[in-house]
């Protein structure tokens, strides 16, 4: 109810469901419904034993992909710091991740139809 009145007040407006590694029916259901894009963090892919709906040939069209989070480390300290042997071997064994700067466009977008690439910046 919350989203139809807001799209008949506003019109259409830009949402992007917030998907933090735990998704319920109930909010899968909410994004059909509504046909907001919901969010994808490749650090979410990382499991050594499954084929994660996080790893970017797995996103939906209507998506849009994060590297991470503001909560998350950077993806280099993910992968030196945090990261599993099994985690590592996994990012290297996925297609199109590409080798040194040819990372970076990986997994932009990947079959999300968007992406959110980081951007750092000094604090004054």
């Amino acid at each position: 109810k919350l989203f139809n009145a807001l799209t008949e007040a506003l019109g259409p407006v830009p949402i992007i469901a917030e998907d933090l590694g735990l998704m319920f029916d109930s909010v899968r259901q909410l994004l059909k419904e509504s046909g907001y894009p919901g969010m994808k963090v490749l650090q979410f892919a990382f499991d050594p034993n499954s084929d994660s709906e996080y790893l970017p040939h797995n996103y939906p069209v209507n998506s849009v992909a994060y590297p991470g989070t503001h909560d998350n480390a950077t993806a280099v300290e993910w992968a030196t710091s945090f990261a599993t042997p099994a985690e590592r071997k996994k990012v290297h064994d996925i297609p199109g991740r590409g080798k040194g700067f040819g990372a970076c466009k990986w997994p932009y977008p990947g079959h999300a139809d968007e992406s959110c690439p980081p951007c750092r910046y000094p604090c004054c």
